[in-house]
């Protein structure tokens, strides 16, 4: 009785780490550290309307951030790009590239680009980056002080759809705000990037600053 009791135990705890372990990577969990904390959260990567390949615009074509999201250094909300933006280049570049560098016919994502812009109907992206109603986030205040947009949303050139690669808790804020340079660092080394170091060496940590 005992033995199978102990077989029936075993095979709960084997279906349920493979349970967690489903779960974990379908709803796109991670971890974290958050200040003093460790956080498990969710790597937000909602469907869009087009699956805009990220890593091709900024590694293959070289744009900068602000070449789509054009408010961001200069507003609260960097905006999201309007279809005039993608508008372009893509009249241009109708015909894409296969893995080997050959041509190949209009890929889905720009038929439907051009249908978007045939019927005159705006791009209803969705939004990944989202804050809860009582944070307030200025990032015309954040790109001036010389904080890399990647520190934040995390390497772009590593997804096509963007996905919340960030926990944005308040733990993680406030580990930037008391050193941004030292958070910077840390993350250069830990991911393998070479963002510039921010200008300040301590953020504004007082409640009203991001509660308003």
């Amino acid at each position: 009785m005992g033995r199978i009791f102990g077989v029936i135990i075993l095979l709960l705890i084997i279906v349920g780490v493979g349970l967690f372990a489903y779960v974990w990577k379908k709803e796109n969990f991670a971890i974290e550290q958050a200040g003093d904390l460790v956080v498990i959260y969710r790597q937000r990567q909602p469907k869009q309307p087009i699956e805009f390949p990220h890593w091709r615009h900024i590694k293959k074509v070289g744009l900068d951030c602000l070449f789509c999201h054009k408010f961001a250094d200069k507003a609260v909300s960097p905006g999201l790009p309007p279809l005039r933006t993608c508008m372009n280049c893509h009249p241009y570049v109708p015909v894409a590239k296969d893995e080997k560098g050959n041509p190949i016919t209009i890929t889905p994502r720009i038929k439907k680009l051009l249908t978007y812009w045939k019927e005159k109907k705006p791009i209803p992206w969705v939004h990944v980056f989202k804050l809860p109603d009582f944070v307030y986030f200025n990032h015309k205040i954040h790109v001036k002080m010389g904080v890399h947009c990647y520190a934040c949303h995390g390497d772009m050139t590593k997804v096509t759809v963007a996905k919340q690669m960030r926990s944005l808790r308040m733990g993680w804020c406030l580990k930037c705000h008391h050193n941004p340079q030292k958070y910077v660092a840390e993350l250069n080394k830990k991911e393998g990037l070479n963002l510039p170091l921010p200008k300040v060496k301590k953020a504004r940590t007082d409640c009203w600053t991001c509660h308003k």
